[in-house]
């Protein structure tokens, strides 16, 4: 708004409820800014127009609130965990499963990479279409690329 009042130029928003989810506050700001507001989705909208949408917006924003909160609710009554991990060990533990776990696939490829590289393959590339010729995925359980060949042989050879 000040950006606008200082160039004198007109604000152009989308739609009412991007300017604000309150009522009163959106007609707050259209009354009290000294700056032209026009919204893309009714660009000839009277006061009134605009009113009721910020009163529709108001009520959306709130419905919308109490449906997540159900929602959560009955996830947290099926036993569903909510939340990140909330403590640095928690996040230590998830991030050595994550190696645990990526170490574990290395491992399980490492035998294809060493027939692999025993076929001739000896460039990243090579090693990657080979890999890929026999129907290898990486662990995400995509194609191969240098890359992921190059980070593969990093953590067989760490």
């Amino acid at each position: 708004m000040a950006a606008c009042r200082g160039l004198r130029a007109t604000l152009i928003v989308a739609k009412a409820d991007r300017l604000g989810r309150r009522a009163s506050h959106v007609l707050g700001l259209i009354d009290n800014s000294n700056v032209p507001v026009v919204f893309a989705e009714m660009p000839n909208a009277s006061d009134l127009e605009i009113g009721i949408r910020a009163i529709l917006a108001q009520e959306e924003a709130r419905l919308i609130s109490e449906r997540t909160k159900s929602a959560l609710a009955a996830a947290k009554s099926r036993g569903a965990k909510l939340g990140g991990p909330r403590t640095a060990d928690q996040y230590q533990r998830a991030g050595e499963a994550a190696t645990r776990q990526a170490d574990d696939f290395a491992a399980s490829v490492a035998p294809v990479l060493a027939d692999v590289r025993k076929a001739g393959a000896a460039s990243l590339r090579e090693i990657a279409d080979a890999l890929n010729a026999k129907g290898v995925r990486t662990a995400r359980g995509r194609r191969w690329r240098q890359t992921t060949v190059a980070r593969l042989l990093e953590r067989l050879t760490a």
